[in-house]
């Protein structure tokens, strides 16, 4: 009974509208509240010195994240209140005072079980003695999995493949501080937050996404016809970019180098390289780190519209950039420098 009423009054504290509800600035404004309220809860505990790199913190954090997320994005699903349950789930659990605890990372109906090398790497991952060190990177690897099976599940294989991507390096992060951790896990019951020394360290924002987007990016740049050379237009909005990467310097860029569907194979793949590697040194050049920029060749896998168009092909020949770290970054859509080919380029082999 204990548990059933736990279970409940959890649900009762994540109740947005559904999404046909979700329609006026009221609404919106006391759903928004819901999550405002969680984040001062996170925030109340870190500041009571709950330490905001345990595991337990770090999977409340991203799920409320999650959740977040898909409110904006007008899920339809589900899987805002899922994930809003598991967030305030864990809230409570760290309000109680637990902090060695492991939790389990429910799909629900709205995801779906994808990638299961990397589930099974976060099993054995929650095994290894140096999990005390890298419990939050397996709590954000998880939550991300789930994130991946819901874009997978909603939209389809392309659509769910940053999040994949981005799986696989949370894995990747996560087996390198687990395997070089000195020390062993710990054996101490659940410690009560309460008594904690508060930290002079307060609360750093944890959502990906919050009400107010301190700042936005271009999530692309373009390029002409069978060119890895910029345009003046690129390179402005490539300078944009830089001032802000100057500043949040724990932000990190995947450069994913795209092409047209016309040509040969091989000269695509190396075309769409050498468009990453366009972008990278530019950046480079003006003062971002280079290890900070992570190249991806795509070559012609990945058109934006199926439409066999001069103007389809121009916005198929590109740089995406997907960001690490980049709490406070919204990503947006940009086409302004898209380069519209002015003669049919007859010749096989080469293609933008």
């Amino acid at each position: 009974m204990l548990t059933l009423f736990f279970c409940s009054s959890v649900w009762a504290e994540t109740s947005v509208a559904p999404l046909k509800e979700r329609t006026t600035d009221e609404q919106i404004k006391v759903d928004q509240q819901v999550f405002s309220a969680l984040e001062a809860r996170l925030e109340a505990l870190n500041l009571a010195g709950f330490p905001v790199d345990s595991y337990i913190f770090t999977k409340a954090s991203k799920w409320l994240e999650f959740a977040f997320d898909e409110y904006t994005d007008n899920d339809k699903m589900g899987i805002v209140e899922d994930a809003l349950y598991e967030a305030t789930y864990l809230t409570r659990l760290m309000e109680g005072g637990a902090l060695n605890i492991i939790s389990g990372t429910p799909l629900g109906s709205a995801s779906m079980k994808i990638r299961n090398d990397l589930w099974d790497r976060v099993a054995v991952l929650k095994e290894q003695a140096g999990f005390s060190c890298g419990g939050a990177k397996v709590a954000e690897l998880e939550v991300m999995l789930v994130w991946a099976g819901h874009e997978y599940k909603e939209l389809g294989f392309q659509h769910a493949m940053p999040y994949i991507e981005k799986s696989e390096q949370l894995a990747r992060e996560a087996s390198v501080i687990v395997s070089s951790c000195k020390s062993s896990p710990s054996s101490a019951p659940a410690v009560a937050v309460h008594p904690l020394k508060a930290t002079t360290t307060p609360l750093k924002r944890v959502l990906a996404q919050e009400v107010k987007k301190l700042t936005a990016l271009a999530d692309r740049v373009h390029f002409a016809l069978g060119q890895s050379s910029m345009s003046r237009k690129t390179r402005v909005i490539l300078d944009q970019m830089a001032s802000i990467l100057k500043t949040h310097l724990a932000i990190r860029v995947a450069l994913h180098g795209h092409t047209d569907k016309r040509g040969s194979v091989k000269y695509n793949m190396a075309l769409s390289k050498r468009r990453a590697e366009a972008v990278q040194s530019y950046w480079v050049e003006v003062g971002i780190a280079k290890e900070r920029l992570t190249i991806v060749a795509h070559g012609e896998k990945h058109p934006t519209v199926m439409t066999q168009s001069k103007k389809g092909y121009a916005k198929d020949r590109r740089v995406g950039f997907f960001f690490e770290n980049g709490g406070e970054i919204e990503r947006i859509r940009q086409e302004k420098d898209i380069q519209i080919e002015r003669t049919k380029h007859k010749k096989r082999g080469r293609r933008s």
